[in-house]
């Protein structure tokens, strides 16, 4: 654990930085600008950063609180998820880039797996229906079983899990469950905060607070939240600049992400927003289980969605 603290406790004693550790913050008083902590630890702000990251978030479906219904959030998710026997059985809940991840790796494990999909297409906010049916059929034929369009109705068990039932009556055995993550903002909402996805800021980070300002996973900036290093480093830098009065201004991050997991090459870049006045270019060679898309705004390729060719990306 130590290779990912950035700062050690001298870090912060150097820097006048007063920390306290395990201490989860239970209140946002913002009428007196104090918070509360849960052993009553009260500090006052002039200016609060809101900064809770993601949460584990499992549905509280029928059986949800059974012994192997789990997410994959940490370190202690990641081992229990090893530690399952090769040949078991288990279904990964949400087709993000993380449950894909989780589905493609479990497999590479020798374990039997099914990723099951709310909506149509895998990945849709990133790609079209047809990119999703390409990316799918990857999987499936590298033995991850697909099932989009799939809304969750139980957990079957009774003091161990069995398998999952889904609305249309559809059973899936298995012996555990792996479920996503989703910003963590109940503090904020309990707060009045307004919310959507995530904490809602405008291009300062600043909430519908003016003294309030959120960033990282919490926060959702134009109807992103932003999980990767790079767009948070950048939106760190705009709060920092603002705190200290400094004029700055985050529009948004041309973000890349890879999914290259058991031989199937996936790359992403840019704003997948609507937006008007775009083209988009696309090629499809279904043959060669090859698909490109690029889109345009004011001759500046503003996305790139690439999927089933090696040579590409950085």
């Amino acid at each position: 654990m130590r290779e990912i603290i950035t700062h050690g406790d001298g870090w912060y004693i150097a820097n006048g930085v007063t920390l306290h550790k395990n201490l989860p913050v239970t209140l946002i008083d913002r009428a007196a600008k104090r918070v509360v902590s849960t052993n009553s630890i009260v500090a006052d702000y002039d200016h609060l950063v809101i900064a809770t990251g993601s949460r584990p978030f499992i549905p509280p479906v029928p059986g949800h609180q059974l012994p192997g219904v789990i997410t994959y959030h940490d370190l202690d998710d990641v081992d229990k998820m090893l530690a399952v026997a090769k040949g078991s059985k288990i279904v990964v809940i949400n087709g993000d880039l993380f449950g894909l991840e989780a589905a493609a790796d479990l497999k590479m494990q020798g374990i039997d797996v099914t990723a099951l999909h709310l909506m149509p297409t895998l990945m849709e906010r990133q790609l079209d229906p047809a990119a999703g049916y390409l990316l799918e059929n990857a999987f499936t034929e590298r033995g991850v079983k697909v099932i989009t369009q799939s809304n969750t109705k139980q957990v079957l068990g009774s003091d161990h899990i069995e398998g999952v039932e889904l609305a249309d009556g559809t059973v899936i055995e298995c012996s555990m469950v792996v479920m996503g993550i989703r910003p963590a903002m109940a503090l904020a909402k309990a707060s009045g905060l307004a919310v959507n996805r995530g904490i809602v800021v405008d291009d300062q980070m600043r909430t519908d607070d003016p003294y309030t300002f959120a960033l990282g996973e919490c926060a959702e900036h134009r109807g992103t939240c932003y999980g990767l290093v790079a767009p948070l480093y950048e939106i760190g830098q705009v709060l920092a600049s603002t705190l200290v009065d400094e004029a700055a201004i985050y529009q948004s991050s041309m973000t890349s992400t890879k999914l290259k997991v058991i031989r199937i090459d996936l790359f992403l870049a840019g704003d997948f927003g609507e937006g008007e006045d775009r083209e988009e270019i696309v090629l499809r060679d279904a043959s060669a289980d090859i698909y490109k898309r690029l889109v345009l705004k004011d001759d500046r390729i503003i996305v790139a969605a690439l999927c089933g060719e090696k040579a590409y990306g950085p």
